[in-house]
């Protein structure tokens, strides 16, 4: 009995040495220049192929032992030849025995370094990504028998955390009055999940617009200073979604600040609850503070659209005050 207690337990060993150094070489393999060569050149033909364009990557790393991928230096072009989307690096963590049991677990994904330039030529143009968007409609096979064919186990996805970091995208556009730039940037954004609940972080998001004309004010002093074709507003905001289920929704903006020292917006603090359903959706404890102003709503509720009920306000009340010296001459920069 105990020579076969232990020719198990060295049987037990040499497979778990066997497949240790399996790992190793496949480590080793993986990190070589050869290999990431080629996992750099099959990425690129991938998307390529998938994208109808040129794609171009600078550097594929995978790390067995960590259950990491890396790509970094992702540029993709329009079909003008003309860059259109740069990634500096692509990360993502994924656990690998999940996947035999129909699971993708996602540890965590992350954008570092996108830079975007979207333009219309003209106001009747089709934009520059619209090829992408084209490229990733699946064409919807015929209906088959149902009941000869097997259906497969879907895939279970689940992603942990979600980050972006330093993100800048401009939209060149036009409208009836001419060409218009809209540009949005993000410092740093995180998504994390616990559950079915979601947090969501915000740092430095910028929004901003240029119609390439003189502010509305220029010339006209006792005009107020907001302008929306020329904006440049900034937020740091946190939010968590309780659920987002169906037709059903509550979140809860904790943490708003907005800041525009053109215009003069300078939201301190912006806070609410929001919920919504098929019927109706409402907003309690939003509080604003713009300088001295304190603004508050205890509850306000909208009938949402229905063919049967109609569209109405169900009920608005609140109560705040207002700062008259502060906003009696419309929008205007902070003092320096």
């Amino acid at each position: 009995m105990k020579k076969i207690i232990k020719r198990c337990l060295k049987i037990m060993v040499g497979i778990v040495a066997v497949v240790a150094l399996l790992l190793a070489v496949a480590a080793w393999l993986l990190n070589t220049d050869t290999v990431q060569n080629q996992l750099m050149q099959l990425v690129s033909e991938e998307l390529a192929e998938r994208l109808h364009t040129r794609v171009a990557v600078d550097h594929v790393r995978v790390d067995v032992v960590r259950q990491r991928l890396k790509v970094c230096g992702v540029s993709i072009s329009d079909q003008q030849q003309q860059e259109m989307l740069r990634i500096e690096q692509i990360a993502a963590g994924v656990e690998l025995l999940p996947l035999m049991h129909h699971e993708i677990n996602i540890t965590e994904a992350g954008v570092e370094g996108l830079k975007a330039h979207f333009y219309e030529v003209g106001e009747d143009s089709v934009p520059n990504y619209q090829f992408i968007l084209d490229s990733l409609k699946s064409d919807k096979p015929h209906k088959a028998d149902t009941a000869a064919t097997p259906r497969k186990a879907k895939m279970k996805l689940n992603i942990g955390r979600v980050w972006l970091r330093q993100i800048d995208v401009t939209y060149d556009t036009h409208n009836k009055k001419g060409p218009v730039t809209l540009q949005v940037g993000l410092g740093e954004g995180d998504v994390v999940t616990r559950g079915e609940q979601y947090f969501l972080t915000l740092d430095s998001l910028l929004f901003a617009t240029d119609n390439h004309r003189p502010r509305k004010n220029s010339g006209k002093p006792k005009r107020g200073y907001f302008d929306e074709g020329h904006l440049r507003l900034a937020a740091w905001m946190k939010v968590s979604v309780d659920y987002a289920k169906g037709d059903s929704l509550h979140a809860v903006l904790r943490q708003c600040r907005l800041s525009d020292p053109m215009t003069g917006i300078h939201v301190g603090d912006l806070r609410l609850q929001v919920g919504a359903n098929k019927r109706q959706a409402w907003v309690s404890a939003l509080t604003i503070t713009w300088g001295s102003t304190n603004l508050k709503i205890d509850e306000a509720t909208v009938q949402l659209p229905s063919k049967k009920e109609g569209t109405g306000l169900r009920r608005a009340q609140g109560n705040g005050q207002r700062d008259a010296e502060g906003h009696s001459q419309g929008f205007r920069p902070a003092a320096v």
